[in-house]
């Protein structure tokens, strides 16, 4: 399966400490012989360890990587780390 550009990819908040869950947004449009795991997604994500964070200035960092990287980084018991979506006309508001 794959998600048209502008579809965004939720995560469920799971605690304060480690995962308050997410948000990224499919930033490519892609052929039809590729899946949401080679999808390009822009997102912000954590460069420190949330235990190290009082050491740092700067936590993280605006990224833009295959979809499979933060899935895989973050995913559960072998599950999508993304729970949900939302499709770009539904929260996407342009005026033609």
């Amino acid at each position: 399966m794959k998600y048209p550009k502008g579809t965004l990819l939720l995560a469920r908040f799971k605690n304060v400490e480690f995962d308050q869950g997410h948000v990224a947004v499919v930033y490519e449009d892609t052929d039809n012989k590729t899946s949401i795991n080679d999808q390009l997604i822009i997102h912000a994500s954590p460069d420190v360890l949330y235990t190290d964070k009082d050491k740092y200035k700067n936590h993280g960092s605006v990224k833009i990587e295959p979809f499979y990287i933060s899935n895989n980084n973050w995913k559960y018991k072998n599950k999508c780390y993304y729970t949900h979506i939302c499709y770009p006309e539904n929260w996407l508001l342009v005026d033609m």
